[in-house]
Parts: C-alpha cells; sequence; structure tokens
C-alpha cells in the first residue's frame, strides 16, 4: 500500500493547483488531493483493495498526462456549456454564488423543488 500511496503523491506533482481560482477552492486537483488523503487514510475506501487502488491510480494518471485530452481535442476557447474560462471562474466565485442564494429567482425555485421532494 505504501508503494501506491507513493505513486498517488507521484501523480499528484503532475497536478497543477490554480491559486487564481475563486474562494472556496473549486479545482479538481485540490479535489483529488483531498479524496486521496481520505480514501489512503486508516479508514479509506482503498485500504487493503489493492486492486481497487490500482484501477484508480492508473486512470488518475492518464488524465494527468492528457491521454484523454488528446484523444478528444477542443478549441479551448469554450466549454461544454458554450462559456468561456473566465464566465465559469466567475460562475464558480463565492460573489457569485451568494447573489444567487440571495436572489428571489433561485429562493422560489428551491422552494418548488423542496415541495416536489417531499412528495
Amino acid at each position: 500500500m505504501a508503494k501506491l500511496y507513493e505513486r498517488f503523491l507521484k501523480i499528484l506533482q503532475n497536478w497543477p493547483l490554480h491559486l487564481d481560482y475563486p474562494l472556496p477552492l473549486r479545482s479538481l486537483a485540490q479535489h483529488i488531493r483531498e479524496e486521496g488523503k481520505v480514501a489512503f487514510s486508516a479508514r479509506g475506501d482503498l485500504v487493503g483493495k489493492s486492486q481497487n487502488c490500482e484501477r484508480h491510480l492508473k486512470s488518475l494518471e492518464r488524465i494527468s498526462r492528457g491521454h484523454w485530452f488528446k484523444k478528444y481535442p477542443s478549441n479551448r476557447l469554450t466549454g461544454s456549456l458554450g462559456l468561456t474560462a473566465e464566465q465559469c471562474r466567475f460562475g464558480l466565485s463565492e460573489e457569485y454564488q451568494q447573489a444567487l442564494n440571495s436572489s428571489r429567482i433561485y429562493s422560489s425555485f428551491r422552494t418548488v423543488i423542496g415541495s416536489v421532494r417531499k412528495k
């Protein structure tokens, strides 16, 4: 298990942290770091399951080496929603999240969804 954890740490070295992302940090690199700590801890999902761990690490290696990026290239100007990177960062920003939570439309939407879920 120690060798698998070392391999995980090597994968993380290839994965940049985007410190310019708005807080709270919503980046894949940060998420992987946090989930890896939990998975490799004594209570984690991967303890004693070396085959599962191996499979997860291979997937992370493919992503970090850009396997899927090379296989499915994009123009990188817009995302799947047609938004630019700057627009996506703004949508994830704390300022926008607070404005969205305080808006009447969003509050009404939450009320409607909440009443539907209760039924």
